[in-house]
C-alpha cells in the first residue's frame, strides 16, 4: 500500500506531460518548442523515479 502511494506523484506527473505532449503535437504553434523537450525530460525523470522505487521496495 505504501508503495502506491509513493508512485502516485511519479504517475500523475507522466500523465500530466502526456497530456501536454499531445496538445503541443496537436497545435500548429511551434514558439514554445523547448516545452516539449522539457516535457520529454519530465517523464523520463519519473520512469527513472518510479523504477528506482520499484526496486527499493522489492
Amino acid at each position: 500500500m505504501k508503495f502506491k502511494r509513493e508512485a502516485l506523484s511519479p504517475v500523475l506527473t507522466i500523465i500530466a506531460m502526456v497530456l501536454l505532449l499531445t496538445s503541443r503535437l496537436l497545435s500548429d504553434d511551434t514558439s514554445m518548442e523547448w516545452l516539449s523537450y522539457l516535457a520529454i525530460v519530465v517523464i523520463i525523470a519519473a520512469t527513472v523515479n518510479l523504477f528506482l522505487m520499484y526496486k527499493k521496495q522489492k
